[in-house]
């Protein structure tokens, strides 16, 4: 009787994973033809940017869905998310203190929190709030770099999301 409880968990995991994949799919691709629409040209959309992070004997390769370079500087990472936004948010906000871009986004498509990764503070709230090419710049501060024990924290946040999305992988 528990195996076969254990077994319809597992399938109902599995059914709600494969429903996120396709969601979060769908999403990325809305946001890339957002991106366009808003001015970004290719060649300032880089997609699946990501950089091995190591903290604590630990070694992950930590990704993100977009991340916007304008004049040859990376200046906004945008995370896109199939559930609450508000979950990612956190994860964001450290990749973006690890790989020292000035604002973290994150979206659903339904929602967005665009954030001062330095900060953490929310400066837009809503898909109107997204920043247009001309009003990206503007928003940015100048470049951050967490150190020391500030880096080494946002690290150990950063690989701590990284385990939960290989742990939910492995679920499949």
């Amino acid at each position: 009787m528990h195996e076969e409880h254990e077994k319809k968990i597992k399938e109902n995991l599995d059914e709600e994973h494969q429903k996120a994949i396709m969601a979060s799919g769908l999403i990325r691709e809305q946001v890339y033809e957002l991106l366009k629409g808003m001015g970004f040209g290719q060649d300032e959309i880089e997609s699946d940017y990501g950089f091995p992070v190591e903290a604590s004997g630990h070694n992950e390769t930590c990704t993100i869905d977009f991340v916007i370079t304008l004049g040859g500087k990376r200046v906004a990472a945008i995370k896109c998310a199939p559930d609450a936004i508000d979950s990612r948010q956190r994860e964001a906000v450290a990749f973006c203190r690890v790989a020292g871009i000035p604002i973290s986004i994150v979206t659903n498509f339904v929602e967005s929190k665009i954030l001062d990764a330095a900060s953490g503070k929310l400066i837009g709230e809503g898909m109107e709030a997204l920043p247009e090419k001309s009003a990206l710049a503007a928003l940015c501060a100048p470049e951050i770099c967490a150190s020391g024990a500030r880096l080494e924290k946002e690290k150990m946040i950063l690989l701590a999301f990284r385990t939960l999305q290989c742990h939910r992988d492995s679920l499949k």
